[in-house]
This record gives structure tokens, C-alpha cells and sequence, in this order.
């Protein structure tokens, strides 16, 4: 939750990739993938508000609209769920925006997102982070890099590295890992004090964005922080807040 199962083990990288809820009804089955293009589909983010929510003993499923479409969200619940994690459960109702990252799935013909994390969104420029993200990832997707930077082995494309992978080598898809398990400026750093943090319970990421503060704004590390936990680099500990480093 924030997320149940989210990040306690460090998880096999794969590549993130942001998309909008029509995006996700839209793509095409392939056996048992999905595909957006030529991209397939590993895991995903959508940022949506709650329409709907049913519970029972072991999931969540969740009814999210963003704007471009509908769709049910479910969430497993952990049988030896914590108090901090159902009390931040219990934020997620009707009216309250999440990011949710999974994968995507269809029950008798039904498309449905499987998260392994749910997230409050409480500042609402994410919402607007997030569909640049997507347009940027789509365009990306479609048409490659940049013009002027085709020449160049780096950046592959002119945005701030922090905003995601698009600052390292050139990659096939926007998403994929970069070779070498390459991160961005503002990850090398956040890496940094991970690997320094002594404290058993890891670095809170409200500390990590204060010490931080000169290499991007709050949203901008929080987004740095997901994208290296989805990506298996870190873990959350004794809460969806508080990280250490995978190695």
C-alpha cells in the first residue's frame, strides 16, 4: 500500500513508463503483454483521482479517472499489514488523486491496472509532471530524440536529467534502463547518501529532498526517489517514506 508489497525486497529492474488511463485501455494485447507501438508494457504509472474504491480482506480495487478514461485499479492487500500502511490506506477515498505503477492486465476482456504501489498525491503539480512526462515519453517513443542531439552520444535529448533517464545514453525506448545501470546527476547524488545513510531504518525522503534542494525541486527528487525504487535501485523500509540503498 503506499504501497503493500512495494518495495520491502528490492525489485528486479524493469523499466517505468508513464501513461495516461486511455493509453493503457488502448494498447494491444500480445499473449500475455501489451504493447503501446513498439513499446511494451512493464510497468506503468498513471495519476488519477478516485471515483470508486471496493475492499475486501485481501485487495483494494480502486476506480481511477484521469481525464482520458476509466479504469479499475487493485491493490493486495498485505496480510501482515502495518498500522502506518492502513492508516495511509484509509487516505485513498473518493475525491483523493494517487500515482499508482504496475502492470497492466485484463480479466475477462476487462483492462485493469495490478499496482504494487499506491501513492497520495498532495501536491498537484505532479499531476502536471506526470502528463508531461507522458507526452515527452510518447514523443519519444515515436519519433526518437531530438534533431540536434542525434550526433551526440550525451544527453540524448536537452531536458533536465532529473526529470528522468532521458539524460543518459541513448536507450531504444523511453523507460528502458540505461546501460550500465547509468543514473542521472540528481540519482548519482541521491545514491550518494543512501549509500552513506547509517541509520538501519535508511534516509526519509523529506530529508533527502532538504539536503538536496540545489539539484531540483520536491517533486522532482520524490519523482527521482520512485523511479530508482521501480527500478530496483532502492527500497522502501518501515515506510513508504524512508529508503536505503539496494547495494
Amino acid at each position: 500500500g503506499g504501497g503493500e508489497g512495494s518495495g520491502r525486497q528490492p525489485r528486479e529492474a524493469q523499466s517505468l513508463l508513464p501513461i495516461t488511463i486511455k493509453q493503457l485501455l488502448e494498447a494491444v494485447q500480445v499473449d500475455e503483454s501489451f504493447r503501446l507501438g513498439a513499446v511494451e508494457l512493464s510497468q506503468v504509472a498513471v495519476v488519477g483521482m478516485i471515483i470508486g474504491k471496493v475492499e475486501t480482506a485481501t485487495n483494494v480495487t480502486y476506480t481511477l479517472s484521469d481525464g482520458t478514461g476509466v479504469v479499475e485499479c487493485k491493490l493486495w492487500i498485505d496480510s501482515e499489514e502495518q498500522a502506518a500502511s492502513a492508516n495511509r490506506r484509509a487516505e485513498w477515498v473518493d475525491g483523493v488523486y494517487v500515482r499508482a505503477v504496475g502492470h497492466a492486465r485484463a480479466f475477462g476482456g476487462k483492462r485493469t491496472l495490478l499496482a504494487f504501489r499506491l501513492n497520495k498525491v498532495d501536491d498537484f503539480n505532479e499531476i502536471t509532471f506526470h502528463m508531461l512526462e507522458v507526452v515527452f515519453a510518447h514523443l519519444f517513443n515515436t519519433k526518437g530524440p531530438l534533431p540536434e542531439t542525434e550526433s551526440q552520444a550525451q544527453p540524448a535529448v536537452h531536458v533536465k536529467p532529473e526529470l528522468g533517464k532521458f539524460g543518459a545514453a541513448p536507450a531504444p525506448t523511453y523507460g528502458a534502463a540505461a546501460p550500465g545501470g547509468a543514473y542521472s546527476p540528481l540519482q548519482k547524488e541521491i545514491m550518494r547518501l543512501l549509500r552513506g545513510e547509517t541509520n538501519p531504518n535508511g534516509a526519509s525522503i523529506d530529508n533527502i529532498a532538504r539536503q538536496l534542494s540545489g539539484w531540483g525541486s520536491e517533486v522532482e527528487i520524490h519523482a527521482a526517489v520512485e523511479s530508482l525504487a521501480s527500478d530496483g535501485y532502492v527500497y522502501s523500509t518501515i515506510d513508504e517514506k524512508h529508503y536505503r540503498a539496494t547495494d
